[in-house]
């Protein structure tokens, strides 16, 4: 009898000691995971380039978009940026295809844990650029947004440089913005509807459609000039306005 229930308490502290281990495990997968994660850079990347229908992104020669980026297009296209390995990096943004005219872009790039980056692509296919940046988000501490400015409009010749002009204010937010120039980021007004222009610098001529934005508190937005220049209207990438959330 006495025997029995030894056994019984036995194999009772067996049971416990096997399920605390169980948890140690688990616990110890889910820190490293958690870890990792807080060891990344984050990057963002938009396709600004005209006429681009192929562009695919690799960082030391490894994929990191995992479908076409077309024109216009944006990656991460859900989520605000992908997370990826920190240290210094050559990327590679090209078109797979053989008979492509896009020539491949290859830039070096140093991506430190927890910042957030941008690369955008513009010109044309047949003669591709990049911006490589890094987004210095800072979170408000009021219940303002804050919003920055790129000139990534196409023209065969040279353009003046740009402002962009707010409705609601009746100023510019930005002047004086010069073809492939990125701005950092500025409070803006959150939750109100306002209307934004491009226009050449220094003057009242709207160069783009009426563009509206609503932005959310505490949040950071990339409002993007883009287009062929001498295109003001339809559907063949007319110079035009697109946001990109960054935050």
């Amino acid at each position: 009898m006495k025997s029995s229930k030894s056994l019984s308490i036995s194999c009772l502290l067996l049971i416990t000691i096997m399920i605390a281990a169980s948890c140690e495990k688990e616990f110890d997968k889910m820190v490293v995971e958690n870890t990792a994660i807080q060891d990344k850079a984050l990057v963002k990347l938009f396709n600004s380039t005209v006429s681009s229908q192929r562009t695919y992104m690799y960082l030391d020669n490894v994929p990191v978009t995992g479908s076409i980026l077309a024109y216009g297009g944006i990656f991460p296209s859900t989520g605000y940026a992908s997370a990826l390995t920190q240290g210094s990096h050559t990327i590679l943004i090209k078109d797979t295809l053989a008979a492509s005219t896009q020539p491949q872009l290859s830039f070096p790039a140093t991506l430190a844990p927890g910042k957030n980056y941008s690369i955008f692509t513009y010109d044309t296919v047949n003669s591709i650029k990049y911006v490589f940046t890094e987004d210095e988000i800072v979170k408000p501490a009021d219940t303002t947004s804050r919003i920055r400015f790129t000139n990534l409009i196409f023209s065969k010749t040279p353009l003046p440089n740009v402002d962009l002009y707010s409705v609601v204010t009746g100023k510019n937010v930005f002047t004086n913005i010069a073809l492939a120039q990125v701005t950092n980021f500025v409070p803006f007004a959150s939750k109100r509807l306002d209307s934004l222009y491009v226009r050449e610098t220094g003057t009242t001529t709207n160069l783009t459609p009426v563009f509206t934005i609503i932005p959310t508190i505490n949040r950071s937005y990339t409002v993007v000039y883009r287009g062929r220049y001498q295109t003001t209207t339809g559907t063949v990438m007319p110079r035009s306005l697109t946001v990109i959330s960054n935050y």
